[in-house]
């Protein structure tokens, strides 16, 4: 199924200027046809790939994305978080304290078997403020 969707998955390239050519023979030709106003300045086949990409970037193709990066992150991100934050040390300022002790309450929560953390981790966020000159 995945390999069906990424298959038919193009993308028409232009759609805005598709847009600008549709609506301006839209309002200089009101009473024609489609056939007779419009394919002439865009094709049919360009119709066709347009109902075509919808239909492939539309809900489905969102949840196949999102199936696919939950599926990323519990093979591999996840595996991969420990490794990561054990080569990494972290340190900083008072300023980010907060989330120094919410790093160390994750590695902590990494070297045990259960599921939930012992503690509460810390989530509040400093204030960051940019200073420019």
């Amino acid at each position: 199924m995945y390999r069906e969707l990424l298959r038919d998955l193009q993308r028409v390239e232009g759609k805005i200027q598709i847009l600008f050519r549709v609506a301006e023979v839209v309002i200089t030709k009101p009473e024609g046809t489609i056939r007779e106003v419009l394919f002439p300045v865009v094709e049919e086949e360009t119709f066709h790939q347009l109902a075509l990409e919808s239909r492939n970037t539309g809900p489905q193709f969102r949840l196949f994305r999102q199936a696919l990066m939950r599926r990323k992150f519990v093979r591999h991100y996840r595996r991969m978080l420990p490794l990561v934050l054990e080569m990494l040390h972290f340190r900083s300022d008072n300023r980010f304290q907060p989330i120094i002790e919410a790093l160390n309450s994750i590695q902590e929560a990494l070297t045990t078997r259960s599921r939930y953390f012992k503690a509460a981790v810390p989530m509040s966020a400093p204030e960051i403020s940019a200073n420019v000159s």
